[in-house]
C-alpha cells in the first residue's frame, strides 16, 4: 500500500520532520514502513495497517508543527504508541454496534503545550468512552493513572463545544479518618487543598485567564 502526504508546513519543515528528518526516521523504524520525503511531500509504502498508523502519526505531527511546536523524539514516540493502540482497539471493536447516544463525536479537542489530550491505555480509553456514553461515571484506580485529568479534559472539551453551559466541581472533601473541623481557616480554605488536582488540571487545559473569567461568571 502506498500513500502520498503533502506537508503544508514548508517553512516549518524542521519542526515537523526534526533535524535531518530524524522524526520521520523514527516513525519509519518504529512502525515498519518505507518513508521518502522530498519537496514538502512524504511518500509512505508498506503493509496497509503500518501505513495507516504512520499516516495518522504524520498528520498529528503536522498539526503540532503548524502551531509552531517543535516535535521532539519523545513526543513522536508517544504519538506512535497512541496510534498503534488506537488501531488495535479499532480492529477489536469495529463490528460492535453503537447502542447509546454519545456526548460528543470524534477525539477530544483539548490541548496541553500544543499536544492533543488523548487516552493512552485501554483502561483510559474505556474510561473516556464511558464518559462519552453516560451521564454518571465512577472511576477507580491507583494514583497517577489519569482519572481526574481525563475527567477534567472531557468536561473542558464539552464546555468548549457548547455541549454544556458550565462545569460543576464536586469532590469528597473528607478522607477516611479526617475531620475538616480540625483544620484552620474558613470552610473554603479547608476544602481548597482537596480541589488542587482539579484546579491544576483546569488551569493547564483552559489557561489561567479563561478559567478565572468563567469562574467569575459562575
Amino acid at each position: 500500500m502506498e500513500i502520498t502526504v503533502r506537508i503544508p508546513v514548508a517553512g516549518d519543515w524542521v519542526r515537523f520532520a526534526g533535524p535531518a528528518d530524524s522524526n520521520l526516521k523514527l516513525v519509519r523504524e518504529a512502525v515498519g514502513v518505507t518513508i521518502a520525503a522530498r519537496d514538502g511531500v512524504v511518500q509512505l509504502a508498506g503493509q496497509e495497517e503500518p501505513v495507516c498508523i504512520a499516516k495518522a502519526v504524520i498528520d498529528r505531527m503536522v498539526e503540532l508543527a503548524a502551531r509552531g511546536h517543535q516535535c521532539q523524539p519523545g513526543e513522536v514516540q508517544d504519538l506512535i504508541a497512541d496510534e498503534t493502540e488506537d488501531q488495535a482497539v479499532q480492529i477489536a471493536t469495529m463490528d460492535e454496534p453503537e447502542l447509546r447516544p454519545v456526548s460528543w463525536e470524534g477525539d477530544l479537542e483539548v490541548y496541553s503545550a500544543g499536544r492533543r489530550i488523548r487516552p493512552r491505555t485501554n483502561n483510559q480509553l474505556q474510561y473516556v468512552e464511558a464518559i462519552r456514553h453516560n451521564d454518571l461515571v465512577f472511576g477507580s484506580g491507583p494514583a497517577g493513572t489519569g482519572k481526574t485529568y481525563l475527567a477534567v479534559a472531557c468536561a473542558v472539551h464539552m464546555l468548549k463545544a457548547d455541549r454544556v453551559r458550565k462545569i460543576m466541581l464536586v469532590r469528597p472533601a473528607v478522607e477516611a479518618g479526617e475531620k475538616l473541623g480540625f483544620l484552620p481557616g474558613t470552610l473554603e480554605e479547608k476544602v481548597d487543598p482537596y480541589m488542587l488536582p482539579i484546579w491544576d488540571s483546569l488551569r493547564e487545559l483552559m489557561g489561567q485567564e479563561q478559567m478565572e473569567r468563567r469562574m467569575a461568571r459562575g
